[in-house]
């Protein structure tokens, strides 16, 4: 298994990392388990790893089929299968290969990425996908775009739902610090990193043009192409800049938006179980893993229609369009706020929903995808 992807603090990242201690854990494993460790990875990472081979991240993330087999060289000598679980690895055929891809965006919104980046992609995921013996992906949603993107590769594209640390469904002490987490103020929560595709400018601007009071809290690492996104921020009102890094911005009618930046996962599970509701109106993914992290912690959930979202939180979330129609958060918010018995049956329906994504079923959809691509 490449892990080129651990620790990246994204959703590639906790994905490989929760794919990792499943299977490491597993008793049912029937097989030996060889992580493909990036040099410089760091040894706090991997956890209860075994111990595996090391190679440059030039030789993990080659995304030519010319010199694919040449590239790899000993690196897959004796092993039966190769998993790539964010997609990427060296499209060669000496070796079968599983990879996991977990959104076709490159393609589709290619323009929420930065040019190089785009093209890297486009072409690392094209090539993987073709030489793959088996495909997972993370949702029936995305099922469907990867195959209109690779209509020779739908025979053999499989559904895995992924799951969350189980951390997030633990009770955990409501005192729990969190830097300049807001403690005498309702506030809405977004997660994510702050990139154009996460639509979070369209969200502060329903926000602000709202009349639902409560603040609105940015947990997230600043990505790329955000010049809207900072242009929206600064026109919000008063900057201040905060302890451990935080930025926050004062509305002339008293509201704050904050952004926390990174917060570690316990930190994290904190904030949503004091947010009045998740805020996740992403134009594209995969899964959207915070949707799962919220309904396991009892957060309410507002996402947007038609996604990969809907697909994983059905009748437990609301659902808003932040460029068609803005007022429609406003409103959202004010049935959510007015009705609060409905409230607690979505938190009820959010927790039973989560139930479903589960170690079992996630480690035997992989662990059948192995078998399928030994045949």
């Amino acid at each position: 298994m490449s892990l080129t992807a651990l620790g990246n603090r994204s959703g590639t990242g906790f994905y490989t990392e929760r794919l990792l201690e499943v299977l490491v854990s597993n008793p049912d494993r029937d097989f030996d388990l060889i992580p493909l460790l990036p040099k410089g990875l760091r040894a706090d990472r991997l956890g209860d790893c075994p111990s595996g081979r090391i190679a440059s991240s030039l030789r993990l993330r080659w995304p030519f089929r010319l010199g694919g087999n040449r590239v790899t060289g000993g690196l897959f000598r004796d092993l039966d299968l190769v998993h790539y679980p964010n997609g990427v690895g060296p499209p060669q055929s000496a070796t079968p290969v599983v990879a996991t891809i977990h959104d076709v965006s490159p393609f589709l919104c290619r323009e929420t990425f930065p040019v190089v980046r785009s093209i890297y992609l486009r072409k690392a995921l094209r090539e993987v996908a073709l030489a793959a013996k088996v495909v997972l992906t993370d949702s029936r949603w995305q099922e469907e775009r990867l195959g209109h993107v690779f209509p020779a590769c739908r025979e053999k594209v499989r559904v895995v739902y992924p799951i969350a640390d189980s951390l997030f469904g633990e009770d955990l002490p409501n005192s729990e610090p969190v830097a300049d987490l807001p403690t005498d103020r309702v506030f809405l929560l977004m997660v994510g990193a702050l990139e154009p595709r996460k639509r979070v400018a369209a969200v502060v601007e329903a926000w602000r043009r709202s009349d639902f009071d409560a603040d609105l809290v940015l947990v997230g690492r600043w990505g790329w192409k955000n010049r809207r996104l900072s242009v929206t921020l600064d026109a919000l009102g008063h900057k201040k800049r905060v302890k451990e890094g935080a930025v926050s911005w004062r509305l002339p009618d008293g509201r704050r938006l904050r952004h926390l930046g990174y917060v570690p996962k316990r930190q994290l599970a904190v904030c949503y179980r004091r947010a009045f509701c998740l805020v996740y109106a992403s134009s594209f993914e995969g899964f959207g893993l915070p949707v799962l992290e919220a309904m396991m912690s009892g957060c309410p959930v507002v996402t947007r229609p038609d996604s990969a979202m809907e697909e994983v939180a059905q009748k437990a979330a609301w659902y808003f369009d932040p460029e068609g129609d803005p007022g429609s958060l406003g409103t959202v918010l004010r049935s959510m706020s007015l009705d609060p018995s409905q409230l607690r049956s979505r938190v009820m329906a959010g927790k039973a929903r989560a139930r479903d994504f589960n170690e079992k079923a996630f480690y035997s959809g992989v662990a059948a995808a192995y078998d399928a691509a030994l045949r």
